[in-house]
């Protein structure tokens, strides 16, 4: 079929991938979910320790991405949002580094079927992006 990666997979599913051949090409490692996301300063706690726990099994079954989440408005102003997600981010990027693992933070189309999330916009994830660095 072709077939070489699947993504998006959680971790009990990461080893059986391999054992097929294929590869998890962006793995679920607790970065918290589309609506609850970086942008709200009270989910940071439970993603760091989320990726803290994750990120070295991700690496050690080669794993070369993570995901997480910019998160639903809510009414927060993307200024607000941006602030926090960069605050989140560069308290996980660290343990990402240190492990040869890619954190990835989607973007999603607010219009079509992700109503209120906040990360709705290429401009809006790339100034977050270039925040942390």
């Amino acid at each position: 079929m072709g077939l070489t990666a699947i993504d998006l997979l959680e971790e009990p599913d990461w080893p059986v991938v391999r054992q097929y051949g294929l590869v998890c090409s962006m793995g679920y490692a607790g970065g918290g979910s589309i609506p609850d996301g970086l942008n709200v300063k009270a989910n940071h706690d439970a993603i760091v320790r989320h990726f803290e726990e994750t990120i070295p099994r991700a690496a050690a079954h080669r794993i070369p991405n993570v995901i997480t989440f910019f998160g639903n408005r809510r009414g927060m102003s993307d200024a607000d949002a941006t602030a926090h997600c960069v605050e989140g981010l560069n308290r996980v990027k660290k343990i990402g580094e240190d492990h040869g693992v890619t954190i990835c933070v989607e973007l999603l189309n607010s219009k079509v079927n992700h109503p209120d999330y906040q990360g709705d916009r290429t401009s809006f994830g790339v100034e977050i992006v270039e925040a942390v660095g």
